[in-house]
């Protein structure tokens, strides 16, 4: 596994079990990524650990990016 995704989730950027978010122990590189996924990612880049927590695991970050602007499509099927 190449380093950067390693620190991605040391970073608590994507993939911390448990979260809902997959494992780095499953991490796919080659595999489909949600709207989900992909949002939770983007809004832990932009603000960190803010918008986690929320039920389900990825609203909080959908709603974010949503009201800012950055997505118009808040669908978390969505495969990007």
């Amino acid at each position: 596994m190449q380093m950067y995704a390693v620190l991605a989730c040391q970073m608590n950027i994507m993939g911390v079990a448990g979260d809902g978010v997959t494992p780095l122990q499953s991490f796919n590189p080659n595999g489909g990524v949600t709207r989900a996924q992909s949002a939770t990612v983007l809004s832990r880049v932009l603000w960190g650990s803010k918008h986690d927590g929320y039920d389900p695991w990825y609203a909080g970050h959908l709603r974010a990016l949503e009201k800012g602007g950055y997505i118009t499509n808040a669908d978390p099927d969505i495969v990007e």
